[in-house]
């Protein structure tokens, strides 16, 4: 059996025998296994196997001349213990792949620490597709073919053959990164974040670049996606030269929803407003991944949110502690606070935006929550039913489109009239850099 030091040759056998018997006098594998065409079930024309098992094989050199050599295992004096033959279709490329899989697992289970090399130079067109597929998903196998000099496109000259490497780095790179760098389409940061930290690094130099890149953005916007706005940030710096044009609007976007300790109040109710708006898009990238119960109730917060920023901007005040004496007399009678008598309360949701519509000093504000109170109302209902709420019941995706199509008309614009600022970009949703 193989060890660390040996090696397995798995080779495609067509009708020609100079490229294998090149492929074995330069690698010298310690055990062969040959893939052969089997026969024919039509014509019942004979498959390349009798390049391997007829005592002789008949190659034609030269036009209307033929010449009877010894099958290739005897031209190479190999023993019956030092190769084998698997069969495999002629042009049938599914089950071609499904058979070589089959081949190359049982190879590893009976060699497991043996290197592999396939060589796909010999045998029909489908045959050198069935091999290189199979074997661009196992990094552990060297993937060869047998060049020379060329006259002409039909072949390589004779005694100009030599076994090379195939060059197949970048291919087998893209195919591995390619379903994680996909998630971006759904904005499932976290999903290629973790694929890609699974993945070897390649070897070339640019490769390794492009794919450090690749996995720490993907991990800075999965920051992002949690609200870790910080830590988004220290990986942006370091990648943001590298991002496309259309993208210069990260740093400045992530830098709106850092706080310091030295901002004004002003500017603290700036910086608050960029968050409840990146909570909005959040909203919307839950929703695109068809996760409308995490959606609404990230809108359920985004009404809470605004609600409490317009006490604070107009008022002073918190909802969590509000003085009484602030409220209306209608919200008093409402919450029975004569009873009570309550100093301070805890205001809701829809308490809060009634205290809004009584109290505040702005048209706009009051007549939007008149126009939209039973879209409010029906909102809440369909945000505690579900099961993020207090029940048990999912909520629709024609639901979610139906009231985020009222939030984004109706009350993200007055919002963003009322901060005096513009609307921010949604996160990428795919991976770009110059």
């Amino acid at each position: 059996m193989p060890n660390r030091s040996e090696t397995i040759l798995l080779c495609t056998v067509g009708g020609s025998h100079q490229p294998i018997i090149t492929t074995i006098k330069e690698i010298k594998p310690d055990y062969i296994c040959f893939i052969c065409s089997e026969d024919d079930p039509e014509t019942e024309s004979k498959g390349s196997h009798i390049q391997i098992t007829d005592k002789v094989i008949v190659i034609s050199k030269k036009p209307n001349e033929k010449q009877t050599l010894p099958n290739i295992p005897t031209q190479l004096n190999l023993q019956s213990n030092e190769f084998e033959v698997k069969l495999v279709p002629t042009d049938h490329l599914d089950k071609i792949v499904i058979e070589i899989n089959k081949i190359i697992k049982e190879l590893k289970t009976r060699f497991p620490n043996a290197h592999i090399i396939a060589d796909y130079t010999g045998g029909t067109k489908s045959m050198t597709a069935g091999l290189i597929i199979s074997c661009l998903e196992d990094i552990d196998i060297e993937l060869r073919l047998v060049t020379g000099a060329r006259a002409n496109l039909i072949k390589v000259n004779d005694n100009t053959q030599r076994s090379i490497s195939a060059s197949i780095d970048l291919i087998r790179y893209q195919r591995k990164i390619s379903p994680y760098l996909y998630a971006w389409k759904r904005y499932a940061y976290d999903e290629a974040f973790k694929g890609l930290s699974q993945i070897e690094a390649p070897r070339d130099q640019q490769l390794r670049a492009e794919f450090n890149i690749a996995q720490n953005l993907s991990h800075c916007f999965d920051l992002w996606d949690k609200f870790d706005h910080e830590q988004a940030k220290t990986f942006l710096k370091l990648y943001a030269p590298k991002l496309k044009n259309e993208y210069n609007f990260l740093l400045p976007q992530v830098n709106s929803l850092i706080r310091r300790e030295n901002d004004s109040n002003e500017k603290k109710q700036t910086i608050e407003a960029c968050k409840i708006l990146d909570l909005w898009l959040n909203a919307q990238r839950r929703a695109i991944q068809g996760r409308y119960d995490d959606a609404v109730a990230r809108i359920y917060r985004l009404l809470e949110w605004i609600a409490q920023w317009l006490i604070y901007k107009y008022f002073n005040e918190k909802t969590s502690n509000m003085p009484s004496e602030l409220l209306p007399s209608e919200l008093k009678s409402e919450l029975k606070l004569e009873l009570t008598g309550e100093k301070e309360i805890k205001l809701g949701l829809l308490n809060s935006w009634k205290f809004i519509s009584l109290k505040l000093p702005k048209e706009d504000w009051v007549d939007f929550f008149k126009s939209q109170e039973k879209i409010l109302l029906n909102f809440l209902s369909m945000r505690n039913n579900s099961i993020l709420g207090h029940g048990v019941t999912p909520v629709k995706k024609e639901d979610w489109q139906q009231f985020s199509a009222c939030i984004e008309e109706k009350l993200i614009a007055l919002f963003l009239k009322e901060a005096h600022i513009t609307m921010p970009k949604q996160l990428p949703n795919e991976l770009c850099w110059k």
